[in-house]
């Protein structure tokens, strides 16, 4: 009894091919998240699901359907960001940047700037290097919107509570810097 949409920002679902975030409804859902008003008004709604209005969770998930329904997982809603108008999913300035810098551990982060502005910084684990060439491969690969525009080195990422990089900490690191 599980009902999947993918739905754009404005939780309308959206045509096969097109992307947009995973949700799911059905017996599965909970109620809710206990006493915290707040983030149930951020991780469900309601919106009309084959003729009825339906109670959906977010998941957090970027994804498409194809025209046979198969839903293909495309990465995380919150690795995206806008910049200069342009809606970037952080993954994929990872993914050319990996292409380029071989097994190296990275992330990409979207951080303010200190005029108010989101820019991108690449976190990179390891040993400071010239990063000209590389930022001009990646212009090959990336449209300038996506290049990052800050850079950081570090011996060892910080990691959260999960044991993955705490990109919280990463992007701090950014803003500060």
């Amino acid at each position: 009894n599980v009902k999947t949409a993918i739905v754009d920002d404005n939780n309308r679902i959206v045509g096969p091919e097109e992307k947009g975030e995973l949700c799911l409804a059905g017996d599965l859902l909970t109620p809710g998240y206990w006493k915290n008003e707040e983030k149930n008004k951020e991780a469900f709604f309601h919106t009309e699901y084959k003729g009825e209005m339906t109670r959906f969770y977010r998941t957090g998930d970027l994804c498409k359907e194809d025209s046979e329904g198969d839903i293909y997982y495309l990465g995380r809603i919150d690795f995206q960001t806008k910049i200069q108008g342009f809606r970037v999913e952080l993954s994929e300035v990872e993914f050319h940047s990996k292409s380029l810098l071989g097994k190296t551990n990275l992330a990409a982060i979207a951080y303010v700037n200190s005029i108010g502005n989101t820019e991108i910084g690449l976190a990179i684990e390891g040993s400071d290097f010239d990063t000209k060439d590389f930022v001009d491969k990646l212009r090959q690969k990336l449209p300038s919107y996506m290049i990052p525009t800050k850079f950081i080195f570090m011996n060892v990422f910080p990691l959260n509570t999960n044991g993955k990089t705490d990109r919280k900490a990463l992007k701090i690191k950014f803003e500060n810097n």
